[in-house]
């Protein structure tokens, strides 16, 4: 993952272009590739979300009402097909930044080409 202790657009900063970018935590803000008002939204979500915590609502339920909220308005924003690809990319990358899968990816694909040389 992206160092996070430069400023935006400066070396060490947050990549913000990529799906990959999504997983990090998002500390510092930068008006380059974000559309308007980006930081005052996230501001007031993550108010939205601490409340939440503070009135005792489980994580698991805020997450679950986050996503009811979220997904139409994904596809209306970029159509059925679009956050399909783009849920589909998130999964991709969520499933890669554990070490677990890549390492059986590399596992799988060696067995193969192993077995290939063996044919």
């Amino acid at each position: 993952m992206s160092d996070q202790s430069g400023a935006p657009g400066q070396p060490g900063a947050p990549d913000r272009t990529g799906v990959e970018s999504l997983l990090e935590p998002l500390d510092e803000v930068s008006d380059d590739h974000l559309p308007p008002r980006f930081s005052d939204a996230l501001t007031e979500l993550r108010a939205a979300i601490a409340r939440c915590h503070t009135a005792g609502i489980p994580e698991d339920t805020t997450l679950a009402a986050l996503l009811v909220e979220t997904m139409p308005r994904l596809v209306e924003a970029y159509g059925a097909d679009g956050a399909a690809a783009m849920l589909g990319e998130l999964a991709q990358e969520i499933s890669d930044a554990d070490g677990a899968p890549q390492a059986r990816k590399a596992e799988t694909h060696d067995a193969k080409r192993k077995a290939a040389v063996h044919d």
